[in-house]
């Protein structure tokens, strides 16, 4: 039985395996069924864009929701302590998710822009960040913050020094809050490149799709209007599931809303790729 307290951890985390399924069902198709036949350049990278997205959500998952941490105590009393969360997790995470705009710009400069220069320029920014996520030093990444963290009542286990005691959560029928400090991602370069540099990309990336549609008529605007919603709410949900977001969110905004979104934002550009077949 679940804990009510993790009831909506579950639901959350169910939601996210339903994403992931739909990110490499998304890539099949793409991959064996559309780009093979036609070739097209922007079918591939953006079949390429969801298997980067499906490889780094299970990065994630494994982060946010399997993840145990270190913890130590600064006190004697046992609700207070630091916790560490192992970062390469999320750095491999977010270098996947990079990897995945990189080739979803790639897909789109190639097919609408003609100037070789512009061609080069704004695929390579994304995949600059990415490999910037996986080299920066910590320091600019992550930094510690006092949370409030809904965890099983640990074991105890201690080592030479009673004073710092090690705690493996292990499973209880109580659930307290326990106060600490969190390692997490919060650092200056964290924040110019997932808030500001993609940011630009996640507006940038559905006006371009609405641009077309203004341009175009018939099946080209209506192709590209679904997508252009499509990518617009799906960013809309990566922000509500942002690190620096969330905390000011309620419990169901952040952890239910982000992949519930996600959800929506996959049906309509699934629908935008076939919309041609289905009419």
């Amino acid at each position: 039985m679940i804990p009510s307290g993790y009831i909506l951890d579950s639901l959350g985390l169910g939601l996210w395996f339903i994403n992931i399924s739909l990110y490499l069902l998304l890539f099949i198709y793409l991959y064996f069924f559309k780009w093979r036949q036609t070739k097209n350049v922007f079918l591939l990278s953006l079949g390429v864009f969801f298997l980067s997205l499906t490889i780094g959500r299970i990065f994630f998952v494994i982060y946010d929701f399997y993840l145990v941490p270190s913890v130590y105590l600064l006190s004697i009393d046992p609700l207070f302590g630091f916790f560490l969360i192992n970062p390469w997790f999320w750095r491999l995470g977010s270098f996947w998710e990079w990897i995945a705009l990189g080739w979803l710009t790639l897909g789109m400069v190639l097919t609408l822009l003609e100037n070789k220069m512009l061609q080069r320029a704004i695929p390579v920014v994304p995949f600059i960040a990415a490999f910037a996520i996986l080299l920066v030093p910590e320091n600019l990444f992550f930094s510690f913050e006092i949370e409030l963290l809904n965890y099983f009542v640990p074991q105890f286990i201690f080592l030479e020094d009673p004073i710092i005691t090690f705690l493996n959560f292990g499973v209880s029928s109580q659930i307290p809050i326990i106060i600490g400090f969190l390692y997490q991602p919060c650092g200056i370069i964290y924040i110019a490149l997932n808030y500001v540099l993609a940011a630009v990309y996640a507006i940038i990336i559905p006006l371009i799709f609405f641009y077309v549609a203004w341009q175009g008529i018939g099946t080209i605007r209506k192709r590209a209007l679904l997508l252009g919603f499509g990518f617009t709410i799906y960013y809309v949900g990566r922000v509500l599931q942002a690190a620096l977001i969330k905390t000011y969110l309620s419990t169901l905004l952040s952890i239910v809303l982000a992949p519930a979104l996600a959800m929506i934002a996959l049906i309509l550009i699934y629908y935008g790729i076939r919309y041609e077949e289905i009419e």
